[in-house]
């Protein structure tokens, strides 16, 4: 009966092992894990306690009891409580066998678990319901090779490889690394709420309307910016540009392959032309659209430059390609405004 007693007591030290659940303190005799207890050891020298294999099976039982009713108590309360079942364990040092001796336990991995800042309850319950079966299995005996071969390949798995690295405090970068991504699976839990997706569906709405007025914002304000304001970039020096010179770079640059610079041009010299025969009042600070509005009582003006402008507008802002065929369509187009027509006098600013 001895022998038996012993070699249980030898499996259980290894049951013990694999769990690796830390030692923490327990407050004199075998107060339930369930309960808000407090450790009247903190502050003084921890004592190291001993427990009856009957007791030890007990307080198992009561901390699974006591996990299972955490769920349904404030946080606050339950972390008093997991504390407290970490002090018990902390505590707990060796079980006396039945049969007298006693061996040593380490409860080490399952205090860490418990005191993790966001606990596992339910990896926690895992724990401890496995180690119940083993106890059951325990008591009745049944233990086979293929039992100790299943224990053998826990046993080495790496979380079960504690070593005195494992147990060292962790440096301050580190523990600042662990907030950091304890942060982060705060706000990614938050995030995934509904109140998270409310908040994202705000910020995408608050993006797509800052996008739509910023694009608003540039049709309206460089849409119809008038091609005099690139006049500055179309001289050498203090030459003036004027109709003839602006047509002749227009040529020069459509020879060469770079249409879109060559309607640049060739909207200009055709602006300053217009100039030059007094149907228009070329100013490097007016707008497309005020040269537009300039010419309204002038129909068979306004049409031609109004779709000279817009195919402007499209390759020189908006970047459009274009070809030869096309160019020498817009060149035909601005050789409308190009043909001589009743010469008006430029209204006053008075009128």
């Amino acid at each position: 009966m001895r022998v038996v007693f012993l070699r249980a007591g030898c499996v259980f030290l290894l049951l013990a092992a694999t769990l690796r659940l830390p030692t923490p303190a327990l407050s004199g005799g075998m107060a339930r894990a369930g309960t808000n207890s407090t450790n009247p050891h903190i502050g003084s020298e921890r004592r190291d306690i001993s427990v009856s294999w009957n007791d030890y099976w007990k307080q198992v039982e009561d901390t699974r009891q006591a996990i299972a009713e955490l769920e349904q108590i404030p946080q606050e309360r339950a972390r008093l409580r997991l504390e407290g079942i970490a002090l018990q364990f902390e505590a707990l040092t060796s079980v006396k066998l039945p049969d007298g001796p006693s061996i040593a336990v380490d409860h080490s991995y399952l205090v860490s678990l418990l005191r993790n800042a966001d606990p596992d309850l339910v990896r926690v319950d895992h724990l401890l319901a496995s180690l119940l079966e083993e106890r059951d299995s325990l008591i009745q005996g049944q233990f086979t090779a293929s039992d100790r071969q299943a224990l053998n390949r826990i046993l080495a798995q790496r979380e079960f490889q504690w070593n005195e690295q494992n147990d060292r405090q962790p440096s301050a970068l580190e523990k600042l690394w662990r907030r950091f991504q304890q942060a982060l699976a705060q706000l990614g839990r938050r995030l995934l709420s509904s109140q998270g997706s409310n908040y994202i569906f705000g910020i995408g709405a608050v993006v797509l309307l800052a996008a739509g007025l910023l694009f608003l914002f540039r049709n309206i304000l460089f849409g119809f910016v008038a091609e005099a304001r690139l006049a500055p970039h179309t001289r050498t020096g203090d030459e003036d540009l004027t109709a003839e010179t602006a047509l002749k770079r227009a040529q020069d640059l459509s020879h060469s392959g770079d249409y879109r610079s060559a309607v640049r041009y060739l909207y200009l010299s055709a602006l300053l032309l217009l100039e030059e025969r007094g149907l228009l009042g070329y100013d490097r600070t007016k707008t497309n659209r005020e040269y537009l509005n300039s010419v309204r009582d002038q129909p068979e003006l306004e049409t031609p430059l109004r779709n000279v402008i817009e195919v402007f507008d499209r390759v020189w802002y908006g970047f459009q390609p274009l070809d030869d065929q096309a160019y020498q369509n817009y060149e035909r187009q601005v050789g409308k405004l190009r043909q001589p027509r009743q010469i008006v006098q430029p209204k006053t600013e008075g009128e």
